[in-house]
């Protein structure tokens, strides 16, 4: 065979040598990249949005109803590579991925078990790990069949978006209610009237305290249309639950809401604190009704300084609302202007980030 043939044929063979390595070196680099948790998980979640984009009668119906859907299903369906092949070599995984109804939304949160290498974790679960319940002192409270945090020094910051909320309390099926408790931006130093319209009982625009008539109702619903205080993103997270706007009687000093949700307006996105929120939160032993001036003592509530609107009006006069700031509660003409207060439930599939509850290092949610 002649020299120069030969060399342009083991050229060539080397050739080609060289490029089945390195197409096996890339195949070998491809399928051997593994993900970080949360990546799974995004991944996750993007899967099981393509799964219900093609199965949408199996999305949650009713409002705060969920679905469940695995990843074998997911993975059964091409929508999803085997999560075995994302994680590190020798970690056991199994997944799904709950779908919540929140409003016209969807909250998908992917929920990944990997034994003691990773777990995924909703946020009410850390929030009541990181808060046994007390019957002293600082910290989380059983009262009735609410969770309330109640003292002076009490890590419960949640930052959404970027603002500050503080978690008030978590009811029976795991919604936390929050409070803004962040500084006034320009678009938030707008203040409102809870009513303003003629009341026949006082003869001049001062307003009517039925709160399904009122300015307040109508500027909260506008809240929701808007993203002052919470992105798109964000309210996908939020719960649509029942709040309660009867009227309280101004005799009544007890810690409890029962006149207030003897009317109940159901699904609404955005509410506002209760006469008995920032009293309750005390842990003063002296604070037992709402006029005792020691439930301003060891209360993480008397630090927040803008004065605010609560959903109430007073039974006795029709012009008349409660509102509340730092020094506690107070009645006040409806006509008056006052900053508002929003209060929000989180949902209880909500998923867990990071952070600590404190000021400097809040919670924050996934």
């Amino acid at each position: 065979m002649d020299k120069k043939k030969l060399i342009y044929i083991l050229t060539g063979f080397m050739g080609v040598m060289v490029a089945i390595i390195i197409v096996v070196a890339i195949v070998n680099w491809l399928g051997g990249k593994k993900l970080s948790y949360s990546q799974v998980e995004d991944k996750m979640i993007t899967a099981a949005q393509s799964y219900y984009s093609s199965n949408e009668n199996l999305l949650p119906q009713l409002e705060g109803s969920s679905v469940t859907v695995d990843t074998s299903t997911l993975v059964n369906g091409k929508y999803l590579s085997q999560v075995s092949d994302m994680v590190p070599e020798g970690v056991d995984c199994t997944g799904k991925v709950i779908v919540t109804k929140n409003g016209t939304r969807y909250l998908y949160s992917p929920m990944l078990s990997c034994g003691d290498d990773y777990q995924t974790k909703k946020f009410v679960d850390v929030i009541t790990a990181n808060n046994p319940i007390v019957t002293e002192g600082d910290g989380l409270y059983l009262i009735g069949n609410v969770n309330k945090f109640k003292g002076e020094y009490i890590n419960n910051y949640v930052k959404i978006d970027e603002f500050l909320w503080r978690i008030l309390d978590i009811d029976s099926e795991g919604y936390l209610r929050l409070i803004y408790v962040d500084k006034a931006t320009e678009d938030m130093e707008e203040t409102y009237v809870w009513d303003d319209r003629y009341n026949v009982d006082k003869d001049g625009n001062i307003g009517i305290n039925n709160y399904d008539l009122s300015r307040i109702k109508q500027s909260l619903l506008m809240l929701e249309q808007g993203n002052v205080y919470l992105s798109e993103d964000a309210k996908a997270k939020m719960a649509y639950r029942n709040i309660c706007v009867g009227k309280r009687s101004g005799s009544n000093l007890e810690f409890n809401i029962d006149e207030e949700c003897e009317i109940v307006i159901s699904n609404q996105l955005f509410g506002l604190p209760y006469a008995i929120d920032y009293v309750v939160a005390s842990t003063d032993a002296n604070c037992n009704d709402l006029d005792d001036r020691s439930c301003e003592n060891y209360n993480y509530l008397m630090n927040s300084s803008l004065s605010s609107w609560t959903l109430n009006g007073q039974k006795e006069k029709s012009y008349r609302v409660f509102s509340v700031s730092r020094a506690g509660y107070s009645i006040s003409d409806a006509s008056a202007d006052k900053a508002l207060r929003p209060t929000v439930y989180l949902s209880n599939n909500v998923l867990f980030e990071s952070g600590e509850g404190t000021k400097g290092n809040p919670y924050i949610i996934k």
